[in-house]
């Protein structure tokens, strides 16, 4: 039941957006929107590569109606690195997290936690891409952010520990896994309960 109303939101949500397609300027801001949001109806209902094409739709819309240092944009191309590591896709996802890293320090600054975010997920892709000690950078610049937040977000700085410390025991640093590994452990614990604090996200 919850995928048949998933999917008709999906069609409803394409109906929409070919509507928008045929009365919008190329460049129109709603017509980006629409792509975007059909791109997420499409992950939902487990159509993958139309995802992707209406993310990578989206972006170009932005990108024309926006420029290409854009909030919207990097979120944009956010979801689609998340839809490409999804896919298998790792050096597509590691080409559009650049971008949307770049755009974010432009936009919000070095130290904003939506850079944090962006870091991590270049990192996630390097790693994705068997390079573990080329993300852990990446990695380290997240989790700096988040310690250095007013309030950090618990979920958000035990997933960070909890990259580098992943990072870490690939590249065989067993000690530097550890204490990371521990740490994301009792921040979840503090924050979730226990029992939350058990277990490695890789």
């Amino acid at each position: 039941a919850e995928r048949g109303r998933g999917q008709r939101a999906c069609e409803e949500l394409a109906h929409a957006v070919r509507l928008s397609d045929s009365r919008a300027r190329p460049d129109s801001l709603q017509l980006g929107q629409a792509y975007r949001n059909l791109g997420r109806a499409m992950i939902g209902v487990g159509d993958l590569p139309g995802a992707r094409a209406m993310y990578a739709r989206a972006a170009e819309v932005q990108e024309r109606s926006l420029g290409d240092m854009h909030s919207e944009l990097a979120t944009t191309l956010y979801l689609s690195a998340m839809a490409a590591s999804e896919a298998g896709d790792y050096v597509a996802q590691r080409r559009v997290a650049e971008r949307a890293l770049a755009i974010r320090e432009r936009v919000f600054g070095r130290d904003h936690p939506v850079v944090a975010i962006a870091a991590a997920t270049l990192g996630n892709a390097i790693r994705n891409l068997g390079d573990p000690e080329g993300a852990l950078p990446y990695y380290e610049r997240s989790l700096a952010i988040h310690r250095a937040a007013a309030r950090p977000n618990p979920f958000d700085l035990s997933l960070a520990l909890n990259n580098l410390g992943s990072a870490l025991l690939q590249t065989r640093d067993g000690a530097g896994a550890r204490k990371y590994l521990e740490e994301a452990r009792e921040v979840r614990a503090r924050a979730f309960g226990p029992g939350s604090g058990t277990g490695v996200w890789a």
